[in-house]
């Protein structure tokens, strides 16, 4: 039986092998419309920027509580809406959109300030406000024997995230996440991951929402407080450029020449430009630079402003600070440059100064008590600097190309940031 159905099974597949022989072969057709290419246009989104608020404080009034986080009373900020500068109070992180379409810091921005005297805290800090991100870094503080450094996460979003941190110094990278309710705000502090007395670096990754970020540092003197500072969230950039101040030689090199730091996340070699901005004085060299913060070696300047770039095939960020044993300090990260018609507000009597990465015919107007007081406008070629003296409240109006803004004194300083928003034209394929 099992022969006969072994034959009967085989006739059949020669029978099918001679039929697809020559019967003929028959195409399968599927018909439809033709595809069609829809574009789309879509519009940016509003602008948004994230105020820190106050200053904190860890340990309470004495230092001994270890659990205790404070906010210390209220930091003062003008909001610029369609060119309108408004001053406000917050001593909690905030955010503010803008109600127009407008891509400007005419549109929207923020400049904050607080100067704080206390028996453990003391100096004055100023700062741009900045949108919100989903990824960030952030270089600047220490954390050795006299400084102490916090890192302020706040969740401007109505849904909750988790945040990935990596913390660097100059060797090591330490890992951690945390969670970050709507509208919470958490302050870390850096000594709990990284013990060094260069700047630290960090890194974040959000797994969803958006957040911003702050580093707060501190300097003492024994249980005198030498200074504060603060500084926003970044990005790293390419080829970053800073502007600094080289002070009275009659200081020592390491109170009047700014420390500059680099954070890389993988090897490369960089060349360090620097440029006086006052005429003179040119010179560059190179470095290599190894995963985390890296020192870069200054020479000793004469007094005066420089422009200090990097250049490297990948991305990276730098800063510069002022040696923090001097009555106050300060922290400045690099920024990339700036494009337009540019407004900001003075919240600190100083000098504001613009440098360029490139040749630009630069205009800025400088507006007191409704009156123009400075009305000015330079070519920029990467070796001038144009600058003015202001006062806190001014109004100042640049119009130019790839620009280098900072608003300084010997205590503090706060740079332009381009806080716009790109909207993007689509391509959909419909079938």
């Amino acid at each position: 039986m099992i022969w006969l159905v072994r034959t009967v099974g085989a006739l059949a597949s020669a029978a099918f092998v001679v039929a697809s022989i020559f019967v003929p072969f028959s195409p399968l057709t599927i018909s439809a419309e033709p595809s069609i290419e829809r574009s789309i246009s879509v519009d940016p989104r509003p602008l948004e920027v994230v105020c820190p608020g106050s200053l904190y404080q860890l340990g309470g009034e004495d230092g001994t509580d270890v659990d205790s986080i404070e906010a210390l009373g209220d930091a003062d900020f003008y909001l610029i809406e369609d060119g309108v500068a408004t001053p406000f109070r917050a001593s909690q992180p905030a955010i503010f959109s803008s109600s127009s379409e407008g891509q400007s810091a005419r549109a929207l921005s923020g400049y904050q300030w607080q100067e704080i005297d206390q028996s453990r805290i003391s100096g004055s800090v100023s700062l741009t406000c900045k949108k919100p991100a989903t990824e960030a870094v952030l270089l600047g503080g220490k954390t050795s024997l006299g400084f102490e450094s916090l890192l302020i996460v706040h969740n401007p979003d109505v849904l909750s995230t988790i945040l990935d941190l990596r913390f660097f110094d100059s060797q090591d990278q330490v890992d951690e996440s945390i969670s970050l309710a709507p509208d919470e705000t958490k302050v870390i502090n850096l000594a709990r991951y990284v013990n060094t007395d260069q700047a630290v670096g960090v890194r974040i990754n959000s797994q969803g929402g958006r957040f911003a970020a702050w580093i707060q540092s501190k300097s003492n003197s024994g249980i005198t407080p030498t200074g504060a500072d603060i500084s926003a969230h970044n990005q790293l950039q390419s080829n970053p450029a800073l502007i600094i101040r080289a002070q009275s030689e009659e200081l020592p090199t390491e109170f009047r020449v700014p420390e500059v730091y680099a954070l890389v996340t993988e090897s490369l070699s960089t060349t360090v430009s620097i440029s006086s901005l006052d005429g003179g004085f040119g010179d560059a060299f190179r470095v290599d630079l190894q995963p985390g913060v890296n020192s870069i070696p200054m020479p000793d300047l004469q007094p005066g402003s420089y422009q200090v770039s990097l250049e490297a095939e990948n991305a990276l960020l730098s800063s510069h600070s002022t040696n923090p044993l001097a009555p106050d300090f300060s922290i400045g990260q690099s920024e990339p440059g700036v494009s337009g018609d540019i407004q900001m507000v003075a919240v600190i009597d100083g000098i504001v100064e613009v440098s360029s990465f490139e040749e630009t015919v630069v205009s800025m107007t400088v507006i007191r008590n409704g009156l123009a007081e400075v009305a000015t406008i330079d070519l920029l070629t990467g070796r001038n600097v144009l600058s003015a003296e202001v006062e806190f409240g001014d109004q100042i109006e640049i119009s130019g190309e790839n620009l280098l803004i900072r608003v300084s004194n010997e205590e503090t300083e706060y740079q332009a940031t381009d806080n716009s928003n790109l909207g993007s034209d689509l391509s959909i394929t419909v079938r």
